[in-house]
């Protein structure tokens, strides 16, 4: 009997309280160097401790080892994410594990892919697949041809792919499909955090895991129709903004104010040649043939602001040369002062295709096609139009001239337009930049002026430069350099119409635009 109760106390002594390292290491496949990392960075729990040199391990311990693999391979999650999630509360293992499987949107994960063939798989090129790879959109980042692919790298290989064949730029939809991999990452975290919280420790697991993969299909549904409403909203405001400030600058051209116009004072004593500007008229009267005298009396009724001459003188330039570079853009020019869109857009158009390398038509085409675009109710239009603007203005730009009336005019047209673009498109500061440039180079060539009609044509640019670029300050919240610029316009030609209007916004007197009016005038404009 007393050897029997020996027997049984030796057995128990013996008992071991759990595996040793080397065996938990065998069971999950991670290393023993991995294990002691994990314990010291607090992703696995303590285990049970014999002596100083003698640890064990259980089986909670590898269903935690299990669960991380799990989570970087299958969820693509860093160690302090695994980290924040397991910290989260007191949850069973196989709670945390069947909730991990519950938002994996990812099935038959077994399969793998090469780099070449995924490249196959999904139509597109090694390259490409690299690309997505280094900017870890997809799996496989090592170097290796043989980087392994699972088959969710394979479906966002084929959306990628359906992106390019819609037409959308690759470096665009890289820097997307980016944006999508970072706000995702965010997203999950805190999708998985509301299972555990939501999910008290006596629920059944195996219920709330196919409680989600009801809801999935409801879930990610509200979640794409959330981001295409507030997307939506995005690009609604910034073009109803941008609208609004070329509706205004439409209505400003209605009432002789935005467009800057020499007055009529300042013209007194004008001449082209020696001729007064009356005599000009009558120089072209008497021979109707002398493109010159159109072209001069064009250049003073567009810098006058004088809309109804400029365009009937421009329809009879034109009926002396259909082709002249600037006659089309002076009838162009008349048509938008006119507020006839489609006139001037197809003018324009016309004259590019004739010139196109003459850059001061592309920029005005670009204006137009802005115009356009503020007027245009379809969202999808608007952009498109917008878009186009942009490319025409930057096409302008590859085509400068020697010729400093037409740089300077280039300049103040293609500055203050970008100034007017939607601000989501990133150009305002370069629409400001470009116009100080510029202006610093009109007031040189103004000193060195000779003759009065030159002297004229520079005054008349360098208003539009002082009036453009006090609004974009305005804009900026630069109040001390917006009134600088309106000062100097007011300098120039104090009679000037748009002189009194910077006067009374100086002053703290500017009568805010009233959307609703803008509308009425267009709609009005319109009929």
């Amino acid at each position: 009997m007393a050897d029997s109760i020996k027997t049984k106390s030796k057995n128990k002594t013996n008992r071991k309280p759990g595996m040793k390292v080397s065996e938990l290491s065998r069971l999950t496949g991670v290393s023993r160097q991995t294990v002691h990392f994990y314990l010291r960075e607090g992703l696995l729990p303590l285990p049970t401790k014999t002596s100083k040199t003698m640890a064990y391990y259980n089986e909670s311990h590898v269903e935690r080892l299990r669960l991380i693999k799990r989570l970087q391979v299958e969820h693509r999650l860093q160690l302090a994410e695994i980290k924040e999630l397991l910290d989260g509360g007191e949850r069973l293992f196989q709670d945390e594990e069947l909730l991990a499987e519950a938002l994996s949107h990812e099935r038959g994960l077994d399969k793998c892919f090469s780099r070449p063939e995924l490249a196959k798989e999904s139509g597109l090129t090694v390259g490409d697949i690299r690309k997505l790879s280094q900017m870890g959109i997809i799996g496989g980042e090592g170097k290796s041809m043989e980087a392994d692919y699972g088959a969710a790298d394979l479906e966002i290989a084929r959306a990628f792919r359906g992106i390019l064949d819609a037409g959308y730029p690759a470096d665009y939809a890289l820097q997307l499909l980016s944006l999508y991999r970072e706000t995702s990452r965010e997203l999950s975290k805190k999708e998985f955090r509301n299972f555990f919280d939501l999910s008290p420790m006596e629920s059944d697991t195996d219920e709330i895991a196919a409680a989600y993969r009801c809801a999935e299909p409801h879930l990610e549904r509200s979640f794409l129709i959330l981001r295409r409403k507030a997307l939506g909203l995005q690009i609604r405001q910034a073009l109803h903004d941008a609208s609004r400030r070329v509706l205004s600058f439409e209505k400003g051209l209605r009432e002789g104010v935005q467009q800057v116009f020499l007055s009529p004072s300042y013209l007194k004593s004008l001449k082209f040649n020696g001729l007064l500007i009356d005599e000009l008229k009558s120089r072209v009267l008497d021979d109707p043939e002398e493109l010159a005298s159109y072209i001069a009396l064009q250049v003073i009724y567009y810098a006058t602001g004088d809309t109804v001459n400029l365009l009937e003188c421009s329809r009879k330039a034109v009926g002396v040369d259909t082709r002249h570079p600037w006659v089309l853009l002076f009838l162009g020019s008349a048509y938008v002062l006119n507020l006839r869109m489609e006139e001037s857009l197809e003018v324009l158009t016309r004259c590019v295709e004739l010139h196109p390398e003459f850059a001061m038509a592309r920029c005005r085409l670009g204006g137009a096609m802005l115009m356009k675009a503020a007027r245009e109710k379809k969202v999808v239009r608007a952009m498109a139009w917008a878009r186009g603007a942009l490319q025409e203005m930057d096409r302008s730009i590859e085509f400068e001239t020697q010729n400093m009336i037409e740089y300077l005019m280039l300049h103040v047209s293609r500055g203050s337009a970008l100034c007017l673009l939607p601000r989501f498109m990133g150009r305002f500061q370069e629409g400001m930049v470009e116009m100080e440039e510029a202006l610093a180079l009109a007031e040189i060539e103004k000193e060195r002026a000779q003759d009065s009609y030159y002297t004229a044509v520079v005054d008349a640019i360098l208003l539009n430069f002082y009036f453009y670029l006090g609004e974009a300050y305005e804009d900026d919240q630069r109040i001390s350099d917006r009134d600088r610029m309106w000062k100097s316009l007011i300098s120039i030609d104090p009679e000037n119409k748009v002189a009194d209007m910077v006067r009374e916004r100086m002053a703290g007197e500017d009568a805010k635009i009233d959307d609703g009016e803008i509308e009425r005038d267009v709609a009005k404009e319109k009929k």
